[in-house]
């Protein structure tokens, strides 16, 4: 964004991008605060993260001083579900003096099949509802979930002597109930049995959901689980 002097007008270039293919398509709104006008172009912009059209050019105007919040909202569909995404930009416009921070995401989430996730780093979080956060502000400003590092399992249905230990990833909600868990490695390598087992003894465990500002969410944990075979 230029450099948004009183009475004066700023150019905001706005860009939806990302990893989707051609087919990918993406509709992106601005909401501007009072004391901002816009002068030319248009506060809803339809394109293609992956086309041409990606980027379109928005000019404003700053009818007084004081501190401004722009919010963007975004929404791809792809073949693998909807993507959603907040955007925010902040900047301070004074009589002598102009400073515009970096803009910063609010909220990463995808609604796939019907079942909505936050963007959590390695995996997708199950989610009920829309969430004004983001993994990383948990990472840096609340607690992270927590449970067991290492729980013990045994396998009647397994032979062998030797104990597996299955990486395991859990999924607490906000009310700390595992809600969902799977193997770090494609289950077809480990065993149905093998895998059951870990799942019984998670579903057993008990896990602390993650804090921010004083409110609890969704996270995941990873967990060892050691499974020995009772054969």
């Amino acid at each position: 964004m230029d450099e948004p002097s009183i009475g004066s007008s700023a150019r905001l270039a706005v860009h939806m991008n990302g990893r989707y293919d051609s087919t990918a398509t993406g509709i992106l709104r601005l909401r501007l605060p009072d004391g901002l006008s816009l002068v030319s172009g248009d506060t809803l912009f339809r394109g293609h993260p992956a086309g041409e059209d990606n980027a379109w050019v928005v000019t404003l105007k700053v009818d007084r001083p004081g501190h401004f919040e722009i919010h963007g909202r975004l929404e791809v569909t792809s073949w693998l579900g909807t993507d959603e995404g907040d955007v925010l930009l902040a900047f301070e416009s004074l009589p002598d003096t102009a400073m515009v921070e970096r803009s910063r995401v609010v909220r990463s989430e995808t609604v796939r099949d019907g079942q909505r996730y936050r963007y959590g780093g390695q995996f997708l979080i199950p989610i009920q509802q829309r969430e004004d956060l983001t993994q990383n502000d948990i990472e840096r400003f609340g607690q992270r979930a927590s449970g067991p590092q290492e729980l013990k399992a045994v396998c009647t249905s397994c032979n062998g002597s030797t104990a597996i230990v299955v990486r395991m990833v859990a999924f607490v909600a906000a009310d700390g109930k595992l809600v969902e868990s799977r193997t770090r490695i494609p289950d077809k390598k480990l065993g149905k049995d093998l895998i059951t087992a870990a799942k019984i003894a998670l579903n057993a465990a008990h896990f602390r959901p993650a804090r921010l500002k004083g409110k609890t969410v969704a996270d995941w944990v990873l967990v060892d689980v050691r499974v020995v075979p009772s054969k």
